[in-house]
């Protein structure tokens, strides 16, 4: 830093301690270009971020600076490098496995709640772990397979490392690895990885949703009645929200089923309008769905219209269009 930038940032320290802040940890450099900024008061997010200064102490000019500490500005980025190469690593196991299993079957298990488990499973949610510990040692993650590691962190990673199992098993290539971030419990990044395919999707809050790194965007069908709709699974409905779901089936115009996280992938790509599932969801499901739908320019909650984050139910309605997802929600908040 310059001696003339060095001498500012000296008196802008001043200032803040003045003003009562804890400034005097943080490490300020100037720089160049334009970042928004709502102010001093906001609250740590990442270890750094970028704020733009008036301050009288500088000439009555605007600098630039990178705060490595407190802002109000959100930006996640700084953890792709980790969901893509969790997503590398996860593609990579998979697809071996797809190959040395081709001409054959193989073995898994029941788990307590009657869905089946493979030792694949448990292998890639371990190798997801295993990068997330390296590369983010202070925060949490939750695992289809292994449970919570400190899930009242402020960051929680929650992981899916075969999002249709039963798919997987029967070598129907429509599953995929699910990885999402979660800040505060709302998901602010996640992945949807198609092995079999080679397809990656990838939403960030604030920033437009990327297949395989191309800009992707929902379509806007404004009647249920015309509306694509798809459903993960037709069993686990629940028996209070069957009336509902039925009432769907009967009002859209066609249905596909048991795409798993790909239908939603899809939807983000804008060739599904609707997709909607009751009972067999959790977080590990639908966190990184949310991302990603909202990042194409879709909406996605649970049945009752509530953002679904790290603490919701098991409902999930998703649509490529406000006034489709206000529809959908109509008729099913009357079989709640």
């Amino acid at each position: 830093m310059c001696p003339f930038m060095h001498h500012k940032v000296k008196r802008l320290n001043k200032a803040a301690k003045k003003w009562g802040l804890r400034f005097g940890a943080y490490q300020v450099v100037a720089l160049g270009g334009s970042f928004p900024s709502e102010g001093w008061n906001g609250k740590r997010i990442y270890s750094q971020c970028y704020m733009r200064v008036n301050s009288p102490f500088f000439c009555k000019k605007t600098w630039d600076f990178r705060i490595r500490g407190y802002s109000k500005m959100e930006d996640y980025t700084e953890f792709i490098d980790v969901a893509q190469k969790a997503a590398d690593i996860s593609r990579k196991t998979l697809n071996l496995h797809r190959e040395n299993y081709l001409y054959g079957h193989f073995d898994f298990e029941t788990k307590e709640d009657a869905s089946p488990v493979t030792e694949i499973d448990r292998k890639v949610e371990q190798q997801i772990r295993e990068v997330i510990q390296e590369m983010c040692p202070t925060h949490g993650i939750l695992g289809e397979e292994y449970g919570t590691d400190s899930k009242d962190q402020e960051f929680v990673w929650v992981i899916d490392p075969i999002d249709g199992t039963k798919q997987f098993i029967a070598g129907i290539p429509v599953y995929g690895t699910l990885i999402a971030l979660c800040h505060h419990g709302v998901p602010v990044l996640g992945v949807i990885d198609i092995p079999a395919v080679k397809e990656r999707w990838l939403g960030i809050k604030g920033q437009q949703t990327t297949l395989n790194g191309r800009k992707v965007s929902t379509r806007a069908r404004k009647k249920l009645s015309e509306a694509l709709m798809s459903s993960s699974n037709t069993e686990p409905v629940l028996p209070e929200h069957r009336l509902g779901y039925e009432k769907m089936i009967e009002t859209t115009k066609w249905r596909v089923y048991g795409s798993a996280c790909y239908a939603y992938a899809c939807l983000a790509s804008g060739k599904l309008d609707v997709s909607i599932d009751s009972g067999g969801m959790r977080e590990v499901d639908y966190c990184a769905l949310v991302p990603i739908i909202e990042g194409a320019g879709g909406v996605i909650t649970d049945w009752a219209g509530d953002p679904l984050t790290i603490h919701s139910g098991t409902t999930v309605v998703a649509a490529g269009d406000a006034d489709l997802h206000a529809q959908t929600l109509a008729i099913l908040s009357q079989y709640l």
